[in-house]
Formats: structure tokens, sequence, C-alpha cells
């Protein structure tokens, strides 16, 4: 009996302590309903001023997942779309690798290669004759024996390195029958100076953009390291990936961005192109990725990899196969997986310079497919810092988003998709149409409510009132 007593005076010290606290709460949530009915403004006010805190602030990278996971969702619909009614860039694109197997060939365990190294690769791919190449390399400063001869010189000596004379030679030779672009050459540096000359007289900007048919060009071969769908059309010759715009910068501290710069070279060399070609100045645009190789890269392939890699003719079979790939990803018993396939498969047409003399399964080399093509030379190395996380394909080497943007200028004439110029606290065009659309459309149903329930309640009323009459009599 004594423990049913205790038990009854706990459980009544309890509701009494829990009672003022539950009606406290109620009538908490009661005066939050009862202002929110007299001010009706008042929510929807805080929900659009906590979605713009969090865009501008974005403290948690809540917005940036956001964008992230929709354009993920986007690149699933579009890149085997991509292309469908004619690959145009993807005929006029190829990829030349330099992987680990050329730095042994030279004597080398890693970067930077040598400039004797340098001169013999251009030298192999200008004679594959291609449209134009593109060496992804910056020189930014002398290798480090050059350097180490600068600090010790007499005063007055002049200092050059013999590598760097061969490679402004092997340069200039290129350049004589077609553009060969290159990353920023730095002006300070004495032992730099053979390849400085090579280059033009700086552009001013005009309305019209000169061609590229031949000689040595810079350009800006810095990308986005974290959105690899941004792609500026021009950059700072400094390490800097950020789109300068020209209002923000004189026109002549800025260089036309890899892809860009090869698109002049491909209008120059009789490219399908729109007159004059399109000048966005320091705009970014946003690459289409897309998914499925070539018809000649598929037969390099075997059959597994050739329907993992999407070959075929792109269009909604293409879109059909990719997505019930993804479905069926669990049940399948290959071990590869798909979303990271990028060493076999790939967009642009990807040769690595080791394999150039090899057999292409066609009766001739791989070399050979480099003929009147654009050629972009860059680095496939696990340890390079010049690698992307890229949809569809995962981890490759940074010249692979030169090449992607390059196709889609191609693929688009020259009009890719632009993104929205930033306006104010980090917000850019498309974010303050969206907020100025999202009020626009709220005030819209705020007043058609209003107009309604007015409507509603005198036609209730006016009834009321015929019945009251009708009951009165």
């Amino acid at each position: 009996m004594g423990g049913h007593a205790g038990e009854r005076h706990t459980w009544s010290r309890a509701r009494r302590w829990m009672a003022p606290r539950l009606r406290a709460g109620l009538r908490f949530v009661g005066g939050i309903r009862t202002g929110l009915e007299r001010h009706p403004l008042v929510l929807p006010g805080l929900a659009f001023v906590a979605l713009v805190t969090v865009d501008v602030l974005d403290s948690f990278g809540l917005d940036d997942a956001g964008e992230r996971a929709w354009a993920d969702v986007l690149d699933a619909v579009a890149g085997p779309l991509y292309g469908w009614r004619g690959r145009v860039g993807q005929a006029e694109v190829a990829v030349v690798l330099i992987d680990q197997r050329t730095l042994t060939e030279f004597g080398q365990e890693g970067l930077p290669l040598a400039y004797e190294a340098q001169a013999r690769i251009l030298q192999e791919i200008a004679a594959r004759d291609p449209k134009a190449i593109f060496w992804d390399v910056q020189y930014l400063k002398a290798r480090a024996g050059a350097e180490r001869r600068m600090l010790f010189k007499s005063p007055g000596e002049k200092v050059s390195d013999p590598g760097v004379v061969a490679l402004a030679d092997t340069m200039a030779k290129i350049g004589k029958d077609r553009p060969l672009l290159l990353g920023p050459i730095a002006r300070n540096n004495e032992i730099l100076l053979p390849l400085v000359r090579l280059l033009g007289r700086p552009e001013t900007r005009t309305p019209r953009l000169q061609p590229w048919i031949d000689g040595v060009h810079e350009t800006s071969v810095e990308v986005d390291r974290i959105d690899v769908r941004r792609y500026c059309a021009e950059g700072n010759p400094s390490a800097d990936f950020e789109c300068k715009d020209t209002a923000d910068a004189e026109p002549l501290s800025l260089l036309p961005s890899a892809a860009f710069g090869l698109y002049r070279a491909y209008c120059a060399k009789g490219g399908d192109c729109p007159e004059p070609i399109p000048d966005l100045g320091g705009r970014a645009i946003s690459v289409q990725w897309g998914f499925g190789v070539s018809k000649w890269h598929a037969a390099l392939l075997s059959n597994a990899d050739r329907d993992r890699c999407g070959a075929g003719t792109p269009g909604r079979g293409a879109l059909a196969r990719y997505w019930w790939r993804g479905f069926t990803r669990a049940i399948r018993e290959d071990e590869e997986d798909d979303r990271t396939i990028g060493r076999y498969c790939g967009y642009a047409d990807a040769i690595h310079y080791a394999d150039l003399d090899a057999g292409d399964n066609q009766g001739g080399t791989v070399g050979a497919h480099l003929k009147s093509k654009i050629v972009l030379i860059g680095f496939d190395l696990p340890s390079s810092s010049d690698r992307r996380s890229v949809p569809f394909y995962g981890d490759v080497a940074g010249v692979l988003t030169h090449a992607m943007a390059l196709d889609n200028l191609i693929q688009l004439r020259g009009r890719p998709t632009v993104r929205p110029r930033q306006v104010i606290l980090g917000l850019d065009q498309l974010d303050l149409i969206q907020y100025a659309s999202a009020v626009g459309i709220f005030c819209l149903i705020r007043r058609t409510n209003s107009r309604f329930r007015a409507l509603f309640t005198t036609r209730d009323t006016s009834e009321n009132g015929s019945l009251a009459r009708k009951s009165c009599r």
C-alpha cells in the first residue's frame, strides 16, 4: 500500500510541475497563431529573409550543395542528349595526355618537364599535322638550375638556358604553319626572354576579335578548382582562376582562356563560326559535359567498356541506356563504378603520348588520328594538382576541362550558356530575378486570396441573412 501511495504522490507532483508549463507552451503557440492571423505577412517575410541570408552568407554550404545537386540532375539528362544532331565538336577536338611512362622515357620521376623534352613532344605532335596546338604549360618562372645561375651571375652578365632557346626555336617553327597556344610567360625573367620574343604585340580590345591563323599566343590556363562547370572567357595572367570583368581591369591585362583562344584558331582555319566571332569579355560560361565516346574511340574499347562508355548515337536511346544502367547498378555483377570511368571513357578523343605509334584497330596508328584536329596537350599524372572531378567521368586530367569548353563553343557556334553576373553581396542576376519573381507571385496570390475571401464572405453573409429573414417570417 505504501508503494502505491508513493507512486501516486510522485505522479501528482509531476503533474503539478508539468501543467503550468504545458499551459504556457500552449499559450505561446496560440499567441504565435493569433499573431500570424493578425499579421499574415510576417511568416512569409521571415522565410524570405532567411532564404536570402542563407544564399548570401551560406555559412554551411547549403546553397552551393543544392546548386551542385541540381546541376548533377541536369547533367544526367542533358549529357546523353548532348550533340544529338551531330557531334561537331567531338569530330574536331583531340587530347594528348602525358603520363608517367613518358616521364620515365625522358629519365624524369616527376614534373617540371625538361625544356628539351617539351621541345621533342611538341615536334612529335606537330609532325601529325594538327590544325592547332594547345600546350597546357605556363612559364611563370624558369627551372631551378637556371634560376640558380641567375642568382650567382656577375653584374652585367647575360644568362640564358640552351633548353629554353631550343624550345623557343621549336615553337617558332610550329607557329609558322599553325597557331600554337600556351600558358602565360613571365616578362621579368631573363631566362624566359626567348619565349617572350615569340609572342606578338598585345591586342587591344576591338568589337571584332582578330583571327589566330598562325603564330605563338598566350592564354589563361587556370580553371575554377571547385565548380567544374564554370569556365571564364578571359583570365588574369597570374595564377588566378576568378573571371575578370573588363569593366574592372585594363583590357591588356587579360588573356583569353585556352578554349576561347582555340575557338578563334578554329574559326580562322575555316570552321563553321558566326561572323563576327562573339566576344564575351570577362564573362563565364556554364560548361555542358557530354556523355558518350566517338566511333573512333569506341573501336579501341572492348564490348563491355563500349557499353559502359555510351558508344552509339546520342539521343533518347542513349538517355534511356544511361538511366537504365544507373537504375540497375546495384544488381549488376561488374565491379567497376559507372560514375568514375574516366580512365577508359571520355567525350573528347584522349590519346596518351606513349601510345601515339600503337595500332588503332582500323589499320592505322593512334597518332594518325591527330591530323587536322585541334590538339590539346596536358598531363595525366595522379600526383598532379591539375586534376578535376567532372560529371560522368570522375577524376580526370585538367586539360579535359579546356577540351569540353572548346567543344561547347564549336557545338553551339560560339554562343554557349553564359553564367549570370554577380551584382551585390554574392548574389547574381539570376538570384535577383528569382527573388523578385517570388515576391511578385506572393503578392499576386495574397491579393487574389483577399479578393476571393471577401467574395465568399459577402456571399455567405448574404445567404445567411436571407435565411434569417425567411425564418423570421
